[in-house]
Protein backbone atom coordinates (compact mmCIF):
# COMPACT_ATOMS: atom_id res chain seq x y z
CA UNK A 1 0.00 0.00 0.00
CA UNK A 2 1.50 3.32 -1.06
CA UNK A 3 1.38 6.21 1.38
CA UNK A 4 2.22 9.91 1.50
CA UNK A 5 5.68 10.92 2.71
CA UNK A 6 4.51 13.02 5.65
CA UNK A 7 1.41 12.99 7.83
CA UNK A 8 0.00 15.21 10.54
CA UNK A 9 -2.42 14.53 13.37
CA UNK A 10 -5.87 15.83 12.47
CA UNK A 11 -6.72 16.17 16.15
CA UNK A 12 -9.90 14.20 15.46
CA UNK A 13 -10.34 10.66 16.74
CA UNK A 14 -12.58 9.58 13.86
CA UNK A 15 -10.21 10.93 11.21
CA UNK A 16 -6.77 10.15 12.61
CA UNK A 17 -3.71 11.24 10.64
CA UNK A 18 -4.01 12.92 7.24
CA UNK A 19 -1.40 13.88 4.63
CA UNK A 20 0.55 16.97 5.65
CA UNK A 21 -0.37 18.72 2.40
CA UNK A 22 -4.12 18.40 3.07
CA UNK A 23 -6.10 21.08 4.87
CA UNK A 24 -8.98 20.65 7.29
CA UNK A 25 -12.16 22.69 7.40
CA UNK A 26 -15.69 22.68 8.77
CA UNK A 27 -18.49 21.35 6.61
CA UNK A 28 -20.17 24.74 6.99
CA UNK A 29 -17.27 26.31 5.08
CA UNK A 30 -17.69 23.88 2.21
CA UNK A 31 -21.50 23.67 2.01
CA UNK A 32 -24.49 25.86 2.72
CA UNK A 33 -27.91 24.53 3.53
CA UNK A 34 -30.68 24.61 0.95
CA UNK A 35 -33.93 24.93 2.90
CA UNK A 36 -36.47 25.76 0.21
CA UNK A 37 -39.89 24.19 0.74
CA UNK A 38 -41.53 22.91 -2.45
CA UNK A 39 -44.31 20.60 -3.63
CA UNK A 40 -43.75 17.15 -5.11
CA UNK A 41 -46.26 18.17 -7.76
CA UNK A 42 -43.68 20.62 -9.10
CA UNK A 43 -40.51 18.67 -8.25
CA UNK A 44 -40.53 14.87 -8.56
CA UNK A 45 -40.28 13.06 -5.21
CA UNK A 46 -36.89 11.48 -4.46
CA UNK A 47 -35.73 9.10 -1.73
CA UNK A 48 -32.46 9.44 0.18
CA UNK A 49 -31.15 5.89 0.61
CA UNK A 50 -27.95 4.06 1.51
CA UNK A 51 -27.38 3.76 -2.24
CA UNK A 52 -27.77 7.49 -2.79
CA UNK A 53 -30.56 9.80 -3.96
CA UNK A 54 -32.98 7.92 -6.21
CA UNK A 55 -36.54 8.33 -7.54
CA UNK A 56 -38.97 7.79 -4.66
CA UNK A 57 -39.16 4.14 -3.65
CA UNK A 58 -42.49 2.33 -3.74
CA UNK A 59 -41.84 1.28 -0.13
CA UNK A 60 -41.34 4.87 1.05
CA UNK A 61 -43.92 6.20 3.52
CA UNK A 62 -46.17 8.61 1.64
CA UNK A 63 -48.45 11.33 2.97
CA UNK A 64 -50.96 13.75 1.52
CA UNK A 65 -48.75 16.67 2.54
CA UNK A 66 -47.48 17.22 -1.01
CA UNK A 67 -46.25 20.74 -0.23
CA UNK A 68 -44.12 19.73 2.78
CA UNK A 69 -41.01 18.79 0.81
CA UNK A 70 -37.47 20.17 0.45
CA UNK A 71 -35.98 21.25 -2.84
CA UNK A 72 -32.90 19.37 -3.99
CA UNK A 73 -31.02 20.28 -7.16
CA UNK A 74 -28.69 18.16 -9.27
CA UNK A 75 -25.28 18.19 -7.56
CA UNK A 76 -26.70 18.88 -4.09
CA UNK A 77 -25.78 16.59 -1.23
CA UNK A 78 -28.66 15.20 0.87
CA UNK A 79 -28.38 13.25 4.11
CA UNK A 80 -31.08 11.80 6.38
CA UNK A 81 -30.81 13.48 9.78
CA UNK A 82 -32.27 10.51 11.70
CA UNK A 83 -29.94 7.91 13.24
CA UNK A 84 -32.28 5.06 12.31
CA UNK A 85 -31.46 5.90 8.67
CA UNK A 86 -27.70 5.80 9.23
CA UNK A 87 -25.75 5.90 5.97
CA UNK A 88 -28.66 7.24 3.89
CA UNK A 89 -27.10 10.06 1.88
CA UNK A 90 -25.76 10.98 -1.54
CA UNK A 91 -25.30 13.44 -4.36
CA UNK A 92 -28.54 14.04 -6.23
CA UNK A 93 -28.30 13.27 -9.96
CA UNK A 94 -31.43 15.32 -10.69
CA UNK A 95 -33.69 18.13 -9.51
CA UNK A 96 -36.47 17.00 -7.22
CA UNK A 97 -37.93 17.06 -3.72
CA UNK A 98 -37.11 15.08 -0.59
CA UNK A 99 -38.66 14.56 2.82
CA UNK A 100 -38.22 17.33 5.40
CA UNK A 101 -36.25 14.90 7.59
CA UNK A 102 -33.30 15.28 5.19
CA UNK A 103 -30.63 17.97 5.28
CA UNK A 104 -29.91 19.34 1.79
CA UNK A 105 -26.54 21.01 1.10
CA UNK A 106 -25.22 22.88 -1.91
CA UNK A 107 -21.45 23.53 -2.44
CA UNK A 108 -20.10 27.00 -1.61
CA UNK A 109 -16.97 26.68 -3.75
CA UNK A 110 -15.45 24.38 -6.33
CA UNK A 111 -15.18 20.85 -4.99
CA UNK A 112 -15.47 17.39 -6.42
CA UNK A 113 -18.85 16.08 -5.25
CA UNK A 114 -17.79 12.45 -5.77
CA UNK A 115 -14.98 12.71 -3.23
CA UNK A 116 -17.28 14.00 -0.48
CA UNK A 117 -19.95 11.50 -1.45
CA UNK A 118 -17.44 8.72 -0.71
CA UNK A 119 -16.27 10.42 2.50
CA UNK A 120 -19.79 10.95 3.85
CA UNK A 121 -20.64 7.29 3.19
CA UNK A 122 -17.88 5.99 5.48
CA UNK A 123 -18.85 4.34 8.75
CA UNK A 124 -16.49 6.66 10.61
CA UNK A 125 -18.19 9.81 9.29
CA UNK A 126 -21.64 8.37 10.04
CA UNK A 127 -20.55 7.76 13.65
CA UNK A 128 -19.21 11.28 13.97
CA UNK A 129 -22.31 12.77 12.32
CA UNK A 130 -24.74 11.09 14.71
CA UNK A 131 -22.48 11.63 17.73
CA UNK A 132 -23.00 15.35 17.15
CA UNK A 133 -26.77 14.96 17.28
CA UNK A 134 -29.31 14.87 20.06
CA UNK A 135 -32.36 12.90 21.08
CA UNK A 136 -34.02 10.70 23.69
CA UNK A 137 -33.38 7.21 22.28
CA UNK A 138 -31.07 5.85 19.57
CA UNK A 139 -33.68 5.41 16.86
CA UNK A 140 -34.94 8.98 17.33
CA UNK A 141 -31.49 10.60 17.47
CA UNK A 142 -31.31 13.57 15.09
CA UNK A 143 -28.41 15.66 13.78
CA UNK A 144 -29.36 19.17 12.69
CA UNK A 145 -27.48 21.47 10.30
CA UNK A 146 -26.39 23.63 13.25
CA UNK A 147 -24.51 20.59 14.54
CA UNK A 148 -23.42 19.10 11.23
CA UNK A 149 -21.79 22.29 9.92
CA UNK A 150 -19.25 22.24 12.77
CA UNK A 151 -17.87 18.82 11.82
CA UNK A 152 -14.31 19.07 10.50
CA UNK A 153 -13.44 17.13 7.34
CA UNK A 154 -10.31 16.78 5.15
CA UNK A 155 -9.90 19.06 2.12
CA UNK A 156 -7.42 17.72 -0.47
CA UNK A 157 -6.60 19.75 -3.58
CA UNK A 158 -9.38 19.57 -6.18
CA UNK A 159 -7.32 17.48 -8.60
CA UNK A 160 -6.63 15.00 -5.81
CA UNK A 161 -10.31 14.88 -4.85
CA UNK A 162 -11.08 14.01 -8.46
CA UNK A 163 -8.39 11.30 -8.60
CA UNK A 164 -9.61 9.69 -5.36
CA UNK A 165 -13.22 9.73 -6.53
CA UNK A 166 -12.41 8.21 -9.93
CA UNK A 167 -10.16 5.57 -8.32
CA UNK A 168 -12.86 4.55 -5.84
CA UNK A 169 -15.48 4.46 -8.61
CA UNK A 170 -13.28 2.04 -10.53
CA UNK A 171 -12.08 -0.23 -7.70
CA UNK A 172 -15.36 -0.33 -5.77
CA UNK A 173 -17.16 -1.00 -9.04
CA UNK A 174 -15.04 -4.14 -9.42
CA UNK A 175 -15.79 -5.17 -5.81
CA UNK A 176 -19.52 -4.58 -6.37
CA UNK A 177 -19.48 -6.72 -9.51
CA UNK A 178 -17.74 -9.51 -7.60
CA UNK A 179 -20.41 -9.22 -4.87
CA UNK A 180 -23.17 -9.38 -7.50
CA UNK A 181 -21.61 -12.52 -8.99
CA UNK A 182 -21.32 -14.06 -5.53
CA UNK A 183 -24.95 -13.24 -4.70
CA UNK A 184 -26.04 -14.79 -8.02
CA UNK A 185 -23.97 -17.87 -7.20
CA UNK A 186 -25.72 -18.16 -3.81
CA UNK A 187 -29.10 -17.86 -5.54
CA UNK A 188 -28.11 -20.64 -7.96
CA UNK A 189 -26.98 -22.87 -5.09
CA UNK A 190 -30.27 -22.30 -3.26
CA UNK A 191 -32.18 -23.13 -6.45
CA UNK A 192 -30.11 -26.29 -6.84
CA UNK A 193 -30.80 -27.25 -3.22
CA UNK A 194 -34.55 -26.72 -3.71
CA UNK A 195 -34.51 -28.84 -6.87
CA UNK A 196 -32.61 -31.65 -5.12
CA UNK A 197 -35.11 -31.68 -2.24
CA UNK A 198 -38.14 -31.51 -4.56
CA UNK A 199 -36.95 -34.41 -6.71
CA UNK A 200 -36.30 -36.58 -3.64
CA UNK A 201 -39.56 -35.92 -1.77
CA UNK A 202 -41.79 -36.29 -4.82
CA UNK A 203 -39.91 -38.98 -6.74
CA UNK A 204 -37.83 -40.95 -4.26
CA UNK A 205 -34.48 -42.55 -5.01
CA UNK A 206 -35.58 -45.03 -7.71
CA UNK A 207 -36.36 -43.36 -11.02
CA UNK A 208 -37.17 -46.62 -12.78
CA UNK A 209 -40.54 -47.33 -11.19
CA UNK A 210 -44.08 -46.38 -12.17
CA UNK A 211 -45.57 -43.00 -11.27
CA UNK A 212 -49.07 -41.64 -10.82
CA UNK A 213 -50.60 -38.17 -10.94
CA UNK A 214 -50.89 -36.74 -7.42
CA UNK A 215 -53.75 -34.49 -8.63
CA UNK A 216 -51.93 -31.61 -6.89
CA UNK A 217 -50.40 -29.25 -9.44
CA UNK A 218 -47.38 -28.22 -7.35
CA UNK A 219 -46.56 -31.77 -6.26
CA UNK A 220 -46.89 -33.37 -9.71
CA UNK A 221 -46.32 -37.07 -10.25
CA UNK A 222 -45.32 -39.33 -7.35
CA UNK A 223 -44.34 -43.02 -7.19
CA UNK A 224 -47.32 -45.31 -7.70
CA UNK A 225 -47.18 -46.82 -4.19
CA UNK A 226 -46.73 -43.53 -2.35
CA UNK A 227 -49.62 -41.95 -0.47
CA UNK A 228 -50.96 -38.41 -0.59
CA UNK A 229 -52.27 -37.23 2.75
CA UNK A 230 -52.73 -34.15 4.91
CA UNK A 231 -50.56 -33.04 7.82
CA UNK A 232 -53.56 -33.04 10.17
CA UNK A 233 -54.12 -36.77 9.62
CA UNK A 234 -50.68 -37.59 10.93
CA UNK A 235 -49.77 -34.72 13.24
CA UNK A 236 -51.07 -32.49 16.02
CA UNK A 237 -50.68 -28.82 15.04
CA UNK A 238 -50.91 -26.25 17.85
CA UNK A 239 -50.00 -22.67 18.70
CA UNK A 240 -50.01 -20.56 21.84
CA UNK A 241 -53.68 -20.02 22.56
CA UNK A 242 -56.04 -19.11 25.37
CA UNK A 243 -53.81 -17.10 27.69
CA UNK A 244 -51.24 -15.06 25.84
CA UNK A 245 -48.25 -13.69 27.67
CA UNK A 246 -47.28 -10.12 26.96
CA UNK A 247 -43.82 -8.72 26.27
CA UNK A 248 -43.80 -7.44 29.85
CA UNK A 249 -43.87 -11.06 31.05
CA UNK A 250 -40.71 -11.90 29.10
CA UNK A 251 -37.24 -10.98 30.36
CA UNK A 252 -33.93 -10.63 28.52
CA UNK A 253 -32.04 -11.99 31.51
CA UNK A 254 -32.69 -15.47 32.86
CA UNK A 255 -33.08 -16.40 36.51
CA UNK A 256 -32.58 -19.98 37.61
CA UNK A 257 -35.49 -22.09 36.39
CA UNK A 258 -36.73 -19.62 33.77
CA UNK A 259 -37.77 -21.08 30.41
CA UNK A 260 -36.27 -19.76 27.12
CA UNK A 261 -38.75 -18.52 24.50
CA UNK A 262 -38.51 -19.71 20.89
CA UNK A 263 -39.50 -16.96 18.47
CA UNK A 264 -39.69 -16.84 14.67
CA UNK A 265 -36.10 -15.56 14.41
CA UNK A 266 -34.93 -18.86 15.90
CA UNK A 267 -36.68 -20.84 13.15
CA UNK A 268 -34.77 -20.91 9.87
CA UNK A 269 -35.33 -23.22 6.94
CA UNK A 270 -33.96 -26.56 8.11
CA UNK A 271 -32.03 -25.01 11.01
CA UNK A 272 -32.84 -24.14 14.60
CA UNK A 273 -30.85 -21.09 15.70
CA UNK A 274 -30.31 -21.54 19.42
CA UNK A 275 -29.76 -17.83 20.08
CA UNK A 276 -32.47 -17.41 22.68
CA UNK A 277 -32.70 -13.93 24.20
CA UNK A 278 -35.95 -13.99 26.13
CA UNK A 279 -37.28 -16.07 29.02
CA UNK A 280 -40.47 -16.54 31.04
CA UNK A 281 -40.86 -17.90 34.59
CA UNK A 282 -41.31 -21.66 34.93
CA UNK A 283 -44.69 -21.30 36.71
CA UNK A 284 -46.06 -19.26 33.80
CA UNK A 285 -44.70 -21.80 31.31
CA UNK A 286 -46.46 -24.58 33.22
CA UNK A 287 -49.76 -22.70 32.88
CA UNK A 288 -49.18 -22.73 29.13
CA UNK A 289 -48.03 -26.34 29.00
CA UNK A 290 -49.88 -26.99 25.74
CA UNK A 291 -47.18 -25.04 23.96
CA UNK A 292 -44.17 -26.22 25.89
CA UNK A 293 -41.32 -27.57 23.79
CA UNK A 294 -40.02 -30.56 25.71
CA UNK A 295 -39.76 -33.27 23.04
CA UNK A 296 -38.88 -33.68 19.38
CA UNK A 297 -41.23 -31.85 17.01
CA UNK A 298 -41.35 -29.51 14.03
CA UNK A 299 -41.60 -25.76 14.33
CA UNK A 300 -43.13 -23.56 11.63
CA UNK A 301 -43.35 -19.77 11.50
CA UNK A 302 -46.95 -18.92 10.60
CA UNK A 303 -46.95 -15.10 10.83
CA UNK A 304 -44.85 -12.43 9.17
CA UNK A 305 -41.85 -12.28 6.84
CA UNK A 306 -40.52 -15.75 7.70
CA UNK A 307 -43.85 -17.46 7.09
CA UNK A 308 -43.46 -21.12 6.11
CA UNK A 309 -39.92 -21.51 7.47
CA UNK A 310 -39.67 -24.85 9.21
CA UNK A 311 -37.14 -26.78 11.27
CA UNK A 312 -36.83 -29.65 13.73
CA UNK A 313 -36.73 -28.93 17.46
CA UNK A 314 -34.90 -31.62 19.43
CA UNK A 315 -33.63 -30.24 22.75
CA UNK A 316 -33.44 -31.88 26.16
CA UNK A 317 -34.11 -28.64 28.06
CA UNK A 318 -37.66 -27.30 28.23
CA UNK A 319 -38.37 -24.36 25.91
CA UNK A 320 -41.51 -22.30 25.38
CA UNK A 321 -43.31 -21.38 22.18
CA UNK A 322 -43.87 -17.77 21.10
CA UNK A 323 -47.23 -16.71 19.57
CA UNK A 324 -45.81 -16.60 16.00
CA UNK A 325 -44.53 -20.20 15.83
CA UNK A 326 -46.63 -23.36 15.40
CA UNK A 327 -45.71 -26.75 16.86
CA UNK A 328 -46.18 -29.85 14.70
CA UNK A 329 -46.02 -33.14 16.62
CA UNK A 330 -46.33 -36.51 14.88
CA UNK A 331 -49.04 -38.65 16.50
CA UNK A 332 -47.58 -41.70 18.24
CA UNK A 333 -49.62 -44.12 16.13
CA UNK A 334 -48.27 -42.47 12.96
CA UNK A 335 -44.57 -42.68 13.73
CA UNK A 336 -44.29 -45.95 11.80
CA UNK A 337 -45.42 -44.07 8.67
CA UNK A 338 -43.51 -40.77 8.77
CA UNK A 339 -40.50 -39.15 10.45
CA UNK A 340 -39.89 -35.56 11.49
CA UNK A 341 -36.89 -35.37 9.17
CA UNK A 342 -38.83 -36.44 6.08
CA UNK A 343 -41.73 -34.12 6.91
CA UNK A 344 -39.32 -31.21 7.37
CA UNK A 345 -37.71 -31.80 3.97
CA UNK A 346 -41.11 -32.03 2.27
CA UNK A 347 -42.24 -28.75 3.82
CA UNK A 348 -38.92 -27.15 2.82
CA UNK A 349 -39.35 -28.27 -0.78
CA UNK A 350 -40.86 -26.09 -3.53
CA UNK A 351 -43.99 -28.28 -3.24
CA UNK A 352 -44.41 -27.46 0.45
CA UNK A 353 -43.53 -23.79 0.05
CA UNK A 354 -45.87 -23.39 -2.93
CA UNK A 355 -48.74 -24.63 -0.80
CA UNK A 356 -47.76 -22.16 1.95
CA UNK A 357 -47.92 -19.34 -0.59
CA UNK A 358 -51.33 -20.50 -1.81
CA UNK A 359 -52.99 -20.88 1.57
CA UNK A 360 -51.53 -17.94 3.48
CA UNK A 361 -53.79 -15.04 4.28
CA UNK A 362 -52.55 -12.15 2.13
CA UNK A 363 -52.56 -9.12 4.44
CA UNK A 364 -50.00 -6.55 5.54
CA UNK A 365 -48.72 -9.31 7.83
CA UNK A 366 -49.35 -12.64 6.06
CA UNK A 367 -50.41 -15.54 8.26
CA UNK A 368 -51.45 -19.20 8.27
CA UNK A 369 -54.21 -20.61 10.39
CA UNK A 370 -53.69 -23.91 12.20
CA UNK A 371 -56.54 -25.34 10.10
CA UNK A 372 -54.71 -24.38 6.90
CA UNK A 373 -51.49 -26.01 8.12
CA UNK A 374 -53.38 -29.19 9.04
CA UNK A 375 -54.89 -29.24 5.54
CA UNK A 376 -51.51 -29.00 3.78
CA UNK A 377 -50.96 -31.99 1.50
CA UNK A 378 -47.82 -34.11 1.61
CA UNK A 379 -46.53 -37.06 -0.41
CA UNK A 380 -45.41 -39.93 1.84
CA UNK A 381 -43.28 -42.94 0.76
CA UNK A 382 -44.87 -46.31 1.44
CA UNK A 383 -41.96 -47.49 3.63
CA UNK A 384 -39.86 -46.00 6.42
CA UNK A 385 -36.80 -47.57 4.78
CA UNK A 386 -37.23 -45.35 1.74
CA UNK A 387 -37.92 -42.33 3.91
CA UNK A 388 -34.68 -42.99 5.80
CA UNK A 389 -32.83 -43.34 2.50
CA UNK A 390 -34.26 -40.03 1.25
CA UNK A 391 -33.43 -38.25 4.52
CA UNK A 392 -29.88 -39.63 4.53
CA UNK A 393 -29.35 -38.55 0.93
CA UNK A 394 -30.79 -35.07 1.45
CA UNK A 395 -28.89 -34.49 4.70
CA UNK A 396 -25.57 -35.28 3.03
CA UNK A 397 -26.40 -33.32 -0.13
CA UNK A 398 -27.79 -30.27 1.67
CA UNK A 399 -24.84 -30.13 4.06
CA UNK A 400 -22.47 -29.93 1.08
CA UNK A 401 -24.55 -27.24 -0.62
CA UNK A 402 -24.95 -25.29 2.65
CA UNK A 403 -21.18 -25.40 3.16
CA UNK A 404 -20.67 -23.82 -0.28
CA UNK A 405 -23.31 -21.19 0.49
CA UNK A 406 -21.65 -20.40 3.84
CA UNK A 407 -18.30 -19.89 2.13
CA UNK A 408 -19.82 -17.46 -0.33
CA UNK A 409 -21.75 -15.64 2.41
CA UNK A 410 -18.48 -15.25 4.32
CA UNK A 411 -16.85 -13.90 1.15
CA UNK A 412 -19.59 -11.24 0.94
CA UNK A 413 -18.93 -10.23 4.55
CA UNK A 414 -15.18 -10.09 3.93
CA UNK A 415 -15.63 -8.02 0.77
CA UNK A 416 -17.94 -5.61 2.60
CA UNK A 417 -15.45 -5.12 5.42
CA UNK A 418 -12.57 -4.72 2.95
CA UNK A 419 -14.51 -2.20 0.87
CA UNK A 420 -15.37 -0.07 3.92
CA UNK A 421 -11.75 -0.04 5.12
CA UNK A 422 -10.45 0.61 1.60
CA UNK A 423 -12.75 3.62 1.08
CA UNK A 424 -11.80 5.15 4.43
CA UNK A 425 -8.08 4.73 3.74
CA UNK A 426 -8.43 6.48 0.36
CA UNK A 427 -10.61 9.42 1.43
CA UNK A 428 -8.43 10.16 4.46
CA UNK A 429 -5.10 9.82 2.64
CA UNK A 430 -3.89 6.73 4.45
CA UNK A 431 -3.72 5.03 1.05
CA UNK A 432 -2.23 7.11 -1.75
CA UNK A 433 -4.13 7.02 -5.01
CA UNK A 434 -1.86 6.83 -8.05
Amino acid sequence: MKAYENYKDSGLEWLGEVPESWTLDKIGSLYKMRNTKVSDRDYPPLSVTMKGVVPQLESAAKTDAHDDRKLVMAGDFAINSRSDRRGSCGISPMDGSVSLINTVLTPRNQMHPGYYDWLFHTVQFADEYYNCGHGIVDDLWTTRWQEMKKIIVPVPEYIEQSSISEYLDRVCGMIDRLCEETIKSIENLNEWKSAVIYEAVTGGMDSGRKYKDSAVEWIGEIPEKWNLTKIGRMCLVTKLAGFEYTNAMAANISDEGDVPIVRAQNVKMGRFLDTIKEFIPMDLSLQLSRCALDKKCLLMTFIGAGIGEVTIFDKVQRYHLAPNVAKIVINENMRKYISEEYLMYFLMSPAGQEEVNRIKKATAQPSLSMEKIRAMRIAVPDSMEEQDEIVSYLTEKCERIDALISEKQQLLLDLDEYKKAFIFECVTGKRKVV
